[in-house]
């Protein structure tokens, strides 16, 4: 990993800058050398620089933190790191690259990197913030890229911008109070928002999410049709960003208007943004309830909460959270959550499946009349779309075309695992004459460059392709004729419904209670494998003798799943009226 870290005061004239570290190893000047034990080799490094009295001084490179206007004001120039050649990054890559350039300047960062003489701009993205590149990986010559650069101005966001009501003592750096940072997630977790009770307020349900990105995902997706939902059905719906974080709101009312249920969302939806980092008092009725969505907003609704008649929240429940993390103190507060009281809705009934195996969440006390009162469990919409769409019901194409949910930024998606299956099933054979196969990743949100040479041939390569708008989505699954996509996870993700309601034979992995049996009861299209590299190419092999078989593919995307959002089984009045009786709770349910 290449870390930028140092302290300098770099003037308008400076020849150089004296400090440039990489994986804590510094390069004195311009056109040194040196090399490392531990990540990394640096064959040569120019600086250009346009820099405006510029005080650099990080003191903690571990601080990852947000730039915003005061901060950027200080910085009024910018510095670019040239022709910086690695080697040997990280113990078990071997191969050559060439940082090109890469460019900090106050409103964003540019890196290029050149592999093997093909120049990519590969990220962009705001001071402060932490960007991987995309890994690069040529498995014929286990040939793979993963570098992390990250920007760091921990020091002036601590200065200018301690943490209100901080708990902890604080500690001084150059004379300067200071915070430990790495406590302030835990810390922000547990703060309540800032609320004034008023009994003239409307009754609302308050629906706490972090921001989003352009690449609106299913979990995200199917919260905000919900919120929809429940105000046509006559709640009042308020709508809180909590971090201000991700797209800002102008473009993400825009980004909303390509799905039919969201088109009107602004105008359906009260909505506050930066709850928590700003400085507005939300005007709340003491009969409000709140709605968590992942692990630390549900805590964040869950103090907040105490101060009102109703204790309980609703926790939408997307995914079995504490696997998304590391034995960890993340991970032990993903599991506290599943003790605050709280009013469930699994987002699939695997999930739900998987928390009653397991006695957690409502499990943990109830009966079952109390537990099917006090909870409500979805199948988010998916609409089978082939019947007249699929190009295989008009002709054979001699090209045949697998889609790969490969998505590297979220482990829980064995990016590494499903394209080295994938790579082991086109040396293996199962993949006859590859020439007629051709194969598209979809899922990124970054640029990813392609994967070649999958199973040592030259000709065969992943197509990578950035997430994609839903319309366009959809018209390529009607195209494809196998789906593969893995989930380490007891939910079953979004994309295997969507393939195989496309007509896909599709490919997906078992987990504890997510078995073969669970999947067979929704459709014929999938097939279920171990998580395991053999097992996996196994699927893949009976994927490819079935895929021929159009009229039974067909046949099996018509899915046992709802393919409306406001079905009894999905988001419908059953689970709204189920909703209006929750707010009348004046106890802790557990």
């Amino acid at each position: 990993y290449a870390l930028i870290n140092g302290t300098h005061t770099l003037e308008k004239n400076d020849s150089a800058m004296k400090t440039f570290s990489i994986a804590s190893d510094n390069i004195p000047s311009d056109n040194e050398s040196f090399s490392s034990s531990e990540s990394a080799e640096i064959e040569s490094c120019e600086i250009e620089k346009n820099i405006n009295q510029v005080n650099y001084s990080i003191q903690q490179p571990s601080v990852i933190g947000e730039i915003d206007s005061l901060t950027r004001d200080r910085i009024t120039g910018w510095f670019c790191v040239s022709n910086a050649t690695f080697k040997n990054v990280r113990t078990r890559i071997y191969v050559d690259s060439i940082l090109t350039k890469m460019c900090f300047q106050p409103d964003g960062i540019c890196a290029n990197l050149s592999v093997h003489g093909k120049s990519e701009c590969l990220l962009f993205g705001k001071p402060g913030f932490s960007y991987k590149f995309p890994k690069m990986l040529n498995v014929g010559q286990s040939v793979i890229i993963q570098i992390m650069v990250t920007y760091t101005a921990g020091y002036f966001l601590l200065v200018d911008f301690p943490y209100k009501n901080n708990a902890l003592n604080w500690k001084t750096i150059e004379g300067q109070k200071n915070e430990n940072v790495q406590l302030r997630p835990l810390q922000q977790h547990r703060r309540e928002l800032k609320i004034r009770q008023n009994v003239s307020e409307p009754i609302r349900l308050n629906i706490l999410m972090c921001g989003v990105t352009h690449a609106l995902t299913g979990g995200p997706l199917s919260i905000l049709r919900f919120a929809v939902l429940a105000s046509r059905y006559g709640f009042n719906v308020r709508y809180i960003n909590i971090d201000g974080g991700g797209i800002d709101y102008t473009t993400m009312m825009k980004h909303m208007k390509q799905y039919n249920l969201l088109k009107n969302f602004e105008n359906e939806i009260e909505l506050v943004w930066n709850a928590h980092g700003g400085s507005e008092t939300l005007s709340v009725n003491p009969n409000d309830l709140f709605m968590g969505t992942v692990y630390f907003t549900a805590l964040i609704a869950s103090f907040t909460a105490r101060h009102l008649n109703n204790p309980n929240i609703i926790y939408f429940i997307q995914d079995y959270e504490p696997i998304f993390f590391p034995h960890d103190s993340n991970w032990l507060e993903a599991h506290e959550t599943y003790r605050i009281p709280h009013f469930p809705i699994f987002s699939t009934p695997f999930l739900r499946t998987y928390f009653e195996y397991r006695k957690e969440s409502i499990f943990r006390e109830c009966v079952k009349s109390a537990c099917d009162e006090q909870s409500w469990t979805a199948m988010p919409a998916i609409k089978s779309h082939t019947t007249k769409q699929h190009n295989r019901l008009q002709q054979k194409r001699r090209i045949r075309r697998v889609v790969v949910y490969a998505r590297p930024q979220a482990p829980r998606n064995a990016f590494d695992l499903t394209i080295y299956s994938l790579s082991e099933a086109v040396g293996r054979g199962v993949f006859m004459k590859e020439d007629e196969w051709e194969f598209l990743g979809i899922g990124a949100d970054s640029d990813v460059l392609d994967f070649c040479n999958l199973g040592n041939r030259s000709n065969v390569c992943l197509h990578m392709i950035r997430n994609i708008p839903e319309p366009e989505y959809l018209k390529l699954l009607s195209t494809a004729d196998i789906g593969y996509s893995l989930m380490v996870s007891p939910h079953p993700s979004l994309p295997p419904l969507d393939f195989a309601a496309a007509g896909l034979i599709t490919v997906t992995n078992s987990f504890e209670t997510k078995t073969a049996e669970s999947f067979k009861k929704v459709s014929k299209n999938i097939i279920v494998a171990e998580p395991y590299l053999d097992s996996l190419v196994e699927g893949l092999r009976k994927a490819v003798s079935l895929c021929d078989d159009i009229e039974s593919r067909m046949k099996n995307s018509k899915l046992n799943w709802p393919t409306e959002w406001n079905d009894e089984r999905c988001y419908g009045p059953p689970l709204f009226e189920r909703l209006k009786l929750w707010f009348k709770y004046r106890k802790p349910i557990f």
